[in-house]
């Protein structure tokens, strides 16, 4: 069977999936929404994060030891923990102006070019592997959008996104208070810790200590917002405009 967009249904494990024209069927089956995985586990007391980070030591300290933005760094490896690191869907124009504002939160993130040109890093962000730049986290680690597009264009080149409402979202300021709340303990007994847990949690800790982004992506939050900020921790929620670069022949 075929569809108007181009494409053909199959059926995967009892479920009839889409595959557009040009579509592999990972990200097929995805966007069906059909074959979801459940979240792990969120850890969003300190006592739960101590036991992950013990079994993983030894990964997450080589982070620490070798890594040049260790909080970056550090959120990708919990993001992919937490199957956060999807690719996001790609809707054409019609579609995406078909979402619902009772069911999405339209906004933008600029680009400009840097290591990489704009073009490249849109493309990136849509179609590769998650990464981030070198770019300031003022709010913490994430990819940074906003609901107002004239303050987006000041940053370059925009892409429209589209955050479901029903994403887990936590207020910056709830996430401050419940990441010192978690490590308040901590940092009043860090001798204590550091002989009963040694030096490769204790150093994981500490990096954690100042990265309230990975205290927000361990508690499973898709989503933290600053005022009309909202910074994207799990990519493969969100829907994307396609963006297409502008031609000289099309006068734009």
């Amino acid at each position: 069977m075929t569809n108007d967009i181009g494409g053909v249904w199959r059926t995967i494990g009892g479920r009839k999936v889409f595959i557009k024209t040009g579509q592999n069927l990972a990200d097929a089956m995805r966007e069906s929404g059909k074959f979801k995985k459940q979240k792990p586990e969120s850890l969003n007391t300190f006592e739960k994060q101590i036991e992950y980070i013990k079994e993983h030591q030894d990964e997450l300290y080589n982070i620490i030891e070798t890594s040049e933005n260790i909080d970056k760094e550090l959120c990708l490896k919990f993001q992919e923990r937490n199957q956060f690191n999807a690719k996001p869907a790609v809707l054409n124009s019609e579609e995406f102006e078909k979402l619902s504002s009772k069911d999405y939160i339209k906004v933008y993130r600029g680009y400009h070019d840097g290591r990489k040109s704009a073009d490249e890093y849109i493309k990136d962000f849509k179609y590769s592997k998650n990464s981030y730049g070198t770019g300031g986290t003022q709010y913490g680690v994430g990819h940074y959008t906003i609901t107002d597009k004239e303050s987006a264009l000041r940053y370059g080149k925009v892409i429209e996104i589209a955050i479901p409402r029903k994403a887990n979202i936590i207020e910056y300021d709830d996430l401050i208070n419940s990441h010192y709340r978690n490590f308040e303990k901590y940092n009043d007994n860090l001798e204590a810790y550091y002989n009963k847990y040694g030096e490769k949690v204790t150093s994981v800790l500490d990096a954690i200590n100042n990265n309230e982004s990975a205290t927000a992506i361990l508690g499973n939050y898709d989503v933290v917002k600053k005022d009309d900020i909202y910074i994207i921790l799990n990519r493969g929620i969100i829907k994307v405009k396609e963006w297409l670069k502008c031609l000289k022949i099309l006068n734009c």
